[in-house]
């Protein structure tokens, strides 16, 4: 066995087993074969691993083994207590009869093992089930006590299975919610609800519109009843309802609370934060008052929640408490738990202040074991870590630190270390050549919210933002162009990943030799001629001219100076295809760049249509199309899905055309004057792209498509009154939709977007300031790329919203100086215009101010008119009075209607 490594067989196994669990289980199994001739205890052990036996071993290599590990034990005895134990084993073993250098004892132990394994498992199950009143618990947990009864080294799948047999029912680990509300309001307005008796919960305040839904209420997750889920539209719903119910104290509490939650809480997953945490302080209160744990699960059920999300909250809940358990041994639980959590450093703390008698140093050690178990793989993930940071390998890197983080989590350096490992690399750059410029285009790094740099070097590609210029910084898309390439030589481009700018994730990099295509090519066409022209790069060397004509014979023309071509001699009418390329000269040697092309019939030149406009015509759908007259061809129009992609410009075989599931448009067209086509369409069934085609000898010359069509509308739009806002909701169409909403806020012209998942999200959409909503109108909106389409729009009828306005009055009372007349001035305002309200004006002599209509005379009725304006005034001329007497307003609700001082009144 040359190839024993004594110091890491050490590390490995003699040093971990000298101690804690590990040491105390082969103690044991050595005591009990001592007892008995007959015990297989040793068959739970992993005597390959605990000897270092080789796996798969020959007889050879077992002869060499045996010596080797009876040395390395002798030599360790007095350093590592197992050594000693290690060595009784081996004499035992030998002592029955079993022949340590045969392959098929070691091989047989595998399965015996496993079976041990799972009657222990059984065992210490049937040992543990009492333990657990409430018949739940996690798979942490469960573990962490098999550990300490010496069942380890069982797969998930078997103590699962197990543990279902035994009636223990085994849910995920619950995150316990923050011990206090949100917000001040929160604490404040729960505070006051718990004080009355008609709340059972905080259920019953948000479900207060339907009591009946509070049953079998899942907390976890999402908040639901019967599946059905409790959101921010049961809020309002609740509100509503309080607004609807009797005045009373417990409604005003409910009112306060609900209206918190209508500001406060955006999203579903804070409402259910806010209800576990009310039922977690609820459950801790009772379990302070040392209530039977089983008697607060059922009372928790009677309130409505389901039976398993109650019994893994109180046991969660129990656990955590330090009523949980008496004496000693529920600390020790208590680190458990925090090393169940990933709290190593706070398990740690906790261990050290720990207090233990003689007859629990057992457990103490165990739990000392699994916390040295624990530190040492935080090591190997952070040594895992290093290794793969060396090796820039930070996916692997990023993965160890999440695993070291999830054993000790309040370790901060962890965090810094994460933060500081650079993004994965975009990858599969590729770079091509368009027009002037260069095209880059490459996959997302897999590291989310990250930016990208774009960086070009001439001598190779950079392995870094510092070794070239760098062209973008901080893109956020997955393409760039380079618009001012490195024309006439090898260019090499690499793109980074980083989250700071500072921290780059390694390079996707392409190379590729930028050539610009000739320019501006133009061609001057006769009946029996063609002038070609257009410029060049000054890198070009030339250009090569391809003629190919309408029965595909091609011939090409080397042009070395100047940029024009001559063709004489052609037939009228008919199509010929020019690819002009540059001729660049480079240390590589020749080469060519892409062709500009351009296609000419004698009688003219075919150019694209790009000019197609098709608008409404009537309110059953029917379209008119208009572009510009392409002199000597034909222009069809072909409806396509509204996703299709033609290059404009290109040049399509009829073929092509027909597999793309195209249709003709069968339209009669006619001249407008002026250049102009015209055609009447009829309507269409959705939403397509329709494209303009001019008909050349070789197929179709694509043009710039439009969107036209019809889309579905949303079906029963309804307005809901809720106060001060309004909410708007509808039948969503089937498809791929956005829905826009249009109104007027006080005149001003208001426009909203919606997806349906917003929509889906919220439950409709809330419009604020409903006093001065107005013109309300909803349209379907088809978004393809960078086009838009929007249907004719649908006016919405508003929801009857409380549009009184109050009004505030001066009064001046004055009379003449001769004849003692009094006048009475008055000036009424308000805020908002809009309105009319009608008032009386009531006289009453004597010291005492009249308090309604009938404690006076009414000498007129006035008409408050605020149509147009927010401040009015009216004169009265009352005659002779006699001092004192009281000019007062009334309307027909008091509160709309805001008095002056009473010294105004008063004449």
């Amino acid at each position: 066995m040359g190839n024993f490594d004594i110091k890491r067989y050490k590390s490995e196994v003699l040093k971990p087993h000298s101690k804690g669990e590990q040491f105390e289980q082969i103690r044991e199994v050595v005591q009990a074969l001592g007892r008995s001739d007959n015990d297989q205890s040793y068959m739970r052990l992993d005597l390959q691993r605990l000897y270092a036996v080789p796996s798969p071993a020959t007889n050879a290599e077992l002869e060499a083994w045996r010596p080797t590990i009876r040395s390395a034990l002798n030599k360790s005895a007095g350093m590592f207590a197992v050594a000693k134990l290690l060595n009784s084993l081996l004499e035992y073993l030998e002592a029955r009869g079993h022949d340590l250098t045969d392959p098929a004892f070691w091989g047989s132990l595998q399965g015996q093992r496993q079976k041990q394994k799972i009657v222990a498992l059984q065992k210490s199950l049937e040992q543990l089930v009492d333990e657990y009143p409430l018949k739940v618990t996690t798979l942490v947990e469960l573990k962490s006590r098999l550990d300490t009864t010496g069942v380890s080294g069982v797969n998930d799948e078997n103590i699962l299975a197990e543990a279902s047999n035994a009636g223990l029912s085994i849910y995920p680990e619950i995150k316990l919610p923050a011990s206090a509300l949100p917000s001040p309001g929160l604490i404040n307005s729960w505070k006051n609800l718990e004080k009355d008796s008609s709340y059972e919960s905080v259920l019953s305040v948000i479900l207060l519109h339907d009591p009946k839904r509070i049953k079998n209420v899942s907390l976890f997750d999402r908040l639901s009843s019967n599946g059905q889920i409790i959101g921010l539209q049961d809020v309002n719903y609740a509100h509503a309802k309080a607004d609807k119910s009797k005045d009373t104290n417990d409604i005003q509490h409910a009112k306060k609370f609900l209206n918190v939650l209508k500001n406060e809480v955006k999203d579903e997953d804070t409402l259910r934060e806010i209800v576990l945490t009310t039922l977690t302080q609820w459950v801790m209160v009772r379990l302070d008052r040392r209530l039977p744990i089983v008697m607060v699960r059922d009372q928790l059920v009677t309130n409505g929640i389901a039976l398993n999300d109650a019994s893994r909250l109180v046991s969660t809940l129990h656990q955590a408490s330090p009523l949980g358990s008496s004496g000693p041994a529920l600390d020790l639980n208590h680190v458990r738990e925090l090393l169940s959590q990933g709290e190593l450093a706070e398990a740690e703390r906790a261990y050290g202040a720990v207090s233990v008698e003689t007859e629990e140093q057992a457990e103490y050690q165990q739990v000392g074991a699994l916390i040295g178990k624990i530190n040492s793989e935080k090591g190997s993930f952070l040594e895992r870590y290093q290794d793969a940071m060396n090796n820039r390998d930070f996916g692997v890197a990023d993965q160890a630190l999440a695993k070291a983080i999830s054993v000790d989590v309040g370790d901060e350096t962890l965090l810094q270390l994460r933060d500081a490992i650079p993004p994965l690399a975009p990858s599969e750059l590729r770079v091509r050549n368009i027009d002037t410029a260069v095209e880059l285009t490459w996959l997302a790094s897999l590291t989310p919210g990250v930016g990208y740099t774009v960086v070009r070097s001439t001598t190779g590609v950079p392995r870094s933002t510092n070794n070239g210029t760098i062209l973008a910084r901080n893109l956020r898309a997955t393409d760039f162009v380079d618009n001012e390439p490195q024309v006439g030589h090898e260019v090499g481009y690499s793109v980074f990943a980083t989250r700071d700018g500072e921290s780059f994730s390694d390079a996707s990099s392409a190379k590729i030799t930028a050539l610009q295509i000739p320019q501006e090519l133009s061609a001057q066409v006769r009946p029996d001629n063609i002038h070609l022209s257009w410029t060049a790069h000054p890198k070009a060397a030339g250009v090569i001219v391809t003629r190919t004509d309408s029965n595909g014979t091609s011939v090409e023309t080397e042009i070395t100076s100047g940029t024009t071509f001559y063709v004489e001699g052609l037939e009228i009418g008919k199509s010929y295809r020019f690819l002009v390329r540059a001729i660049y000269l480079l240390g590589s040697g020749r080469q060519l760049s892409a062709p500009s092309t351009i296609t000419v019939v004698t009688r003219g030149e075919a150019r694209a249509v790009v000019d197609l406009h098709i608008e409404k015509v009537d309110e059953e759908g029917n379209l008119q199309a208009i572009w510009s007259e392409v002199d000597g061809f034909d222009v069809e129009l072909w409806s396509l899905s509204r996703h299709a992609e033609l290059s404009i410009g290109s040049l399509l075989d009829p073929n092509e055309l027909r597999s793309i599931s195209s249709e003709r448009l069968p339209v009669t067209f006619q001249s407008l004057g002026n250049g102009k086509s015209s055609a009447f369409l009829s309507v269409l069934p959705e939403v397509l792209k329709i494209y303009p085609l001019v008909r050349v000898d070789r197929g179709y010359l694509v043009g710039q498509p439009v969107l036209a069509g019809t889309a579905p509308s949303a079906g029963n739009v309804v307005t809901e009154d809720f106060g001060d806002q309004i909410r708007v909701s509808w039948d969503w169409p089937s498809g791929d939709y956005l829905m826009e909403l249009k109104w007027t806020d006080n005149g001003r012209s208001r426009t909203r977007r919606v997806t349906r998942t917003k929509y889906r999200a919220e439950g409709g959409i809330m419009l604020t300031n409903a006093v001065g909503i107005a013109e309300l109108s909803i349209s379907t909106v088809v978004r393809v790329d960078d086009e838009e389409w929007t249907s004719a729009r649908i006016p919405v009828q508003l929801a009857k919203t409380d549009k009184r306005q109050r009004v505030s009055y001066r009064m001046d009372l004055t009379k003449s100086l001769f004849g003692g007349k009094v006048t009475c001035k008055i000036t009424a305002s308000t805020e908002t215009p809009g309105f009319v309200m009608p008032v009386d004006v009531v006289l009453k002599q004597g010291p005492i101010m009249p308090f309604r209509v009938q404690d006076g005379q009414r000498i007129t009725q006035l008409e408050l008119d605020f149509s147009a304006e927010t401040e009015r005034t009216y004169t009265l001329q009352l005659g002779k009075q006699k001092s004192p007497f009281w000019v007062c307003l009334f309307t027909e609700d008091p509160e709309l209607l805001v008095p002056p001082s009473s010294s105004e009144l008063k004449g």
